[in-house]
């Protein structure tokens, strides 16, 4: 069997979790059938890494760089009291406009494509356009396609027509929960064609890094208590954590911040702004940017609890991450999240925009690392018990295998 997966960058790149995904499982399937993984030269033309995806194999293609005029198409949109250019001038065409703002456009890769003829198109999360070539190519050869869209259930920007139609199209959907299996037979999806299938982890590199390492280079004593804060987007809860952490330093209470991953301009600008509240009521924030694999190891190693409440998770990999760390997770109330973390079983959720809860769990926490350890240990025995990926490959592969039966009865 031939699995060709699109995705919008490549290592040496910082990739997201939804990107992380993908190559996990093509390194799976590669173990038994042939593999390819197509990606967009979204971050120059560094070739990419080898070692990712095991015996499969990474193609990279030009791209059409046209975020910006997405972007500005999306806050025209925003703007647009009557709803014409949403309705009348970025929906049409299959959602192609409004697709732009969400990645790196790559007509190559549709040729690819359409030359290839694989057994099985697997495509990541939505919108992004990657996913929107693989699902025109796969319309026109009547190629299997599956997907695994991540929904968003809480952003407003998941609930485009175009969405729907693209999961509706699907010959199998992949979901990562039951909350979200429940989104997706609403759009319209029959529920014999959707799995609920979620990451999964491998138990064999379980290592913890070296927090003592991380610690010393960011010059953290070991007696600070380290707050993770995993990306830098206002959906993940990034300023309402900095905010609880404003809260607490008022209090007298200085935990550290640590920032992690890449972002716009206006974002990073609106960070600063923070680190230089933060710093007046005596609390510090270090900003990391985006690590390495063994370097975000030593960084989770190094931290008490890892903070993400937010609105834009499907799944939310990064708790695994924590949890294989033995750390607590700090969590949104909203979404699939609950059926991921458990209030006061593996982790703490909190409102979703709420810093007075964020402080009173990351408070708690600190007052009690026997809690602390308890959700940390909880989760990390929970995750290598439910989400080992060897079974978890073994799954999709059956999914590949309903999806082309679906294809071929419906010729």
């Amino acid at each position: 069997m031939h699995v060709v997966y699109t995705v919008q960058r490549t290592l040496p790149a910082p990739l997201t979790g939804s990107e992380n995904y993908i190559y996990d499982l093509g390194r799976l399937i590669s173990e038994s059938d042939r593999v390819t993984i197509l990606a967009t030269r979204g971050n120059g033309d560094r070739p990419p890494n080898p070692d990712n995806v095991g015996s499969g194999e990474v193609l990279t293609f030009p791209e059409r760089d046209l975020r910006s005029l997405g972007l500005a198409l999306r806050y025209l949109m925003i703007k647009d009291p009557t709803g014409l250019l949403r309705y009348g001038v970025a929906y049409p065409a299959n959602g192609l406009l409004h697709s732009w703002s969400y990645g790196y456009w790559s007509p190559k890769m549709y040729e690819w494509l359409r030359a290839a003829h694989p057994d099985v198109l697997h495509c990541q999360a939505l919108p992004l356009a990657t996913t929107w070539v693989g699902w025109k190519a796969s319309r026109a050869t009547k190629c299997p396609f599956v997907i695994t869209p991540s929904l968003h259930l809480e952003d407003p920007n998941f609930g485009l027509p175009y969405i729907g139609r693209i999961v509706r199209d699907a010959d199998a959907v992949i979901a990562q929960t039951e909350t979200e299996k429940r989104y997706i037979v609403r759009l319209g999806v029959p529920p014999e064609r959707t799995w609920v299938i979620p990451p999964g982890v491998n138990p064999d590199s379980s290592r913890r890094g070296s927090g003592s390492r991380f610690r010393s280079a960011s010059k953290i004593a070991p007696d600070d208590f380290v707050v993770l804060i995993p990306r830098k987007l206002k959906e993940k809860g990034t300023f309402h954590t900095l905010a609880a952490l404003q809260e607490l330093g008022k209090e007298g209470r200085h935990p550290v911040g640590v920032v992690l991953g890449t972002s716009p301009w206006p974002i990073q600008r609106s960070l600063q702004s923070w680190v230089a509240k933060l710093s007046a009521v005596g609390t510090r924030v270090v900003d990391a940017g985006f690590l390495s694999e063994q370097a975000f190891r030593d960084c989770v190693a190094a931290c008490d609890v890892l903070v993400e409440p937010s609105m834009v998770d499907s799944f939310g990999m990064v708790y695994q991450d924590a949890w294989m760390a033995g750390k607590p997770v700090i969590a949104a109330d909203c979404g699939a999240i609950p059926d991921v973390v458990r209030d006061h079983e593996n982790g703490i959720l909190v409102p979703y925009g709420s810093s007075e809860s964020i402080a009173e769990a990351i408070r708690c926490l600190m007052d009690n690392p026997g809690t602390a350890q308890r959700l940390g240990e909880r989760g990390r025995t929970e995750t290598l018990e439910r989400y080992d990926n060897r079974q978890l490959a073994g799954r999709v592969r059956k999914v590949y295998d309903a999806a082309i039966a679906h294809r071929e009865a419906s010729r």
